[in-house]
């Protein structure tokens, strides 16, 4: 039965967030961006968003440094002389945020009233879901703690869990197993050599990142993503938009069950009926930590 997709009215948060990267702390969230909205609304300007810079990292430039063993480099002197841990680096993209910041201060927040305006956000506009583009990044399931999970850790004395009742599904899986079709390998092979690179790694293989979902689906091979949080769940939006119009009676085999996958998937060409299948032969385990998780979930509501 076509649960989901049957339905009037569907609402998710898509969220995104940029977060300190190669050091000690990774995965702290130094920008938040969500954008609420009825999957079945044809209207984008009916969306709600939240667009935050998180005081406590970027008041904070040891979040953002790191040792050059973390980039795994073998930097040296003038003397050629090898500068090992002893070597400092600023995260690169830490000086644009700082300007982001000044430009918009109104937008600086500590972590505990964003994450606490989103859980009230979820409630007060009845979100049914909340998805990411890599959902296990972002915020963190079966045991994972991704970079929302990750900051509260840090920064707060609670552990985070979505309100009840709020599900929670994976855009990137959702994705992968759906709209990676023939009908995607088939568009690969009609493209130039450079247009081809757009959807392929650094090492060549397949991508399957959400600037190529979305150049798939815009049938733009150059479209690049802003990598702001915002700019990027809105991106990300309209995709989950997309997959529900033309995949939404699918959307009931990734509500709460969150799979991961190998780049193997996009090597071999799997059809998207044997990723299914392959789904339902392997289920994924539940640990008894998560099980423990989700019972203190209405203890724990912020």
């Amino acid at each position: 039965m076509n649960t989901y997709k049957s339905r009037k009215k569907y609402v998710v948060a898509v969220l995104d967030t940029e977060t300190t990267m190669m050091n000690k702390t990774p995965k702290l969230i130094g920008h938040f961006g969500a954008v609420i909205g009825d999957l079945t609304n044809d209207c984008n300007s009916d969306w709600f968003e939240m667009d935050y810079y998180v005081k406590e990292i970027v008041e904070n430039p040891k979040f953002w440094l790191g040792r050059e063993s973390d980039k795994r480099r073998d930097l040296r002197d003038s003397e050629g002389r090898s500068c090992g841990e002893n070597h400092l680096w600023l995260d690169s993209r830490y000086t644009n945020l700082l300007a982001e910041c000044f430009e918009y201060p109104f937008k600086v927040k500590s972590w505990e009233w964003i994450i606490n305006e989103f859980n009230r956000n979820l409630r007060n506009l009845g979100v049914d879901a909340v998805t990411a583009y890599n959902l296990q990044f972002d915020l963190g399931v079966k045991g994972t703690k991704g970079a929302i999970r990750k900051t509260s850790d840090q920064l707060s004395d609670l552990a985070y869990y979505l309100p009840r009742g709020v599900d929670y599904f994976c855009l990137m899986d959702w994705c992968v197993s759906k709209l990676v079709t023939r009908n995607w390998f088939a568009y690969l092979k009609r493209l130039s050599p450079d247009e081809l690179n757009q959807f392929q790694t650094e090492k060549g293989n397949n991508s399957y990142s959400a600037e190529c979902m979305l150049r798939y689906q815009s049938q733009e091979p150059f479209y690049t993503e802003q990598h702001t949080a915002l700019r990027d769940a809105r991106m990300e939006m309209q995709l989950c938009k997309h997959m529900y119009a033309k995949y939404g009676g699918s959307l009931t085999h990734f509500i709460n069950d969150v799979h991961q996958f190998s780049w193997t998937v996009m090597r071999d060409e799997k059809t998207s009926k044997q990723k299914m299948i392959d789904r339902v032969a392997k289920p994924r385990k539940t640990k008894k930590k998560e099980i423990e998780n989700t019972s203190k979930q209405a203890t724990f509501d912020f």
